[in-house]
């Protein structure tokens, strides 16, 4: 009964891997279309956007661990595992300000701080997802990354839409473009494996 329960966790752990690699593509295509994108648009600051990438991952390192505090605000706003992972309460709540703050008072908001607050909080609740998907064992490591890849497209695309609100650039395109590419690479993968 044990080898019969072995050989099918490795074989959904193989099925795992396989959807890991296609999802991977996608992952991959869209975020370089994205940032493509950015580098063409003159009002995006790149080097603000990348700075709000790395500074979690500085706070992490060096300074504190802010799992902890970002975890007490993700179990305030949902209690489920499965949307704590999805959602990130954070981007939402900003997305949300700096969508209806501005047109109910009639105010501007800095843009850099706007992309500095959205890429930082891609950032920390990436974090925060890998750490409570992460395991030990060879299918759950599998599984972490199909999981993980899944939750970074998703939140990839909430960003997309939170940075709607500050920049002119088309989403749609991104989507399309990226999907494109990301198709175009699974199909060169399979060509060099499958002569």
């Amino acid at each position: 009964m044990e080898k019969r329960e072995l050989r099918s966790n490795y074989i959904i752990a193989f099925i795992n891997l396989f959807l890991f690699l296609i999802f991977f593509c996608f992952s991959y295509s869209l975020t370089k279309e994205l940032v493509k994108t950015f580098r063409l648009n003159d009002a995006i600051k790149i080097w603000v956007l990348f700075l709000g990438l790395s500074f979690p991952f500085i706070f992490y390192t060096f300074i504190v661990d802010l799992n902890n505090a970002y975890e007490k605000v993700q179990y305030f706003f949902f209690r489920g595992t499965f949307l704590n992972l999805v959602i990130p309460s954070i981007l939402i709540i900003l997305l949300v300000g700096y969508f209806i703050f501005p047109k109910m008072f009639n105010i501007s908001f800095n843009r850099n701080m706007f992309l500095f607050l959205g890429s930082f909080s891609f950032a920390a609740h990436l974090v925060f997802a890998a750490r409570e998907t992460k395991s030990a064992s060879f299918t759950g490591f599998i599984n972490y990354f199909l999981s993980m890849t899944m939750i970074y497209i998703f939140i990839l695309f909430l960003f997309g839409v939170y940075l709607l609100i500050g920049y002119d650039y088309s989403l749609k395109t991104v989507i399309i473009n990226g999907t494109k590419n990301g198709f175009s690479l699974i199909k060169e993968i399979i060509l060099q494996l499958f002569p």
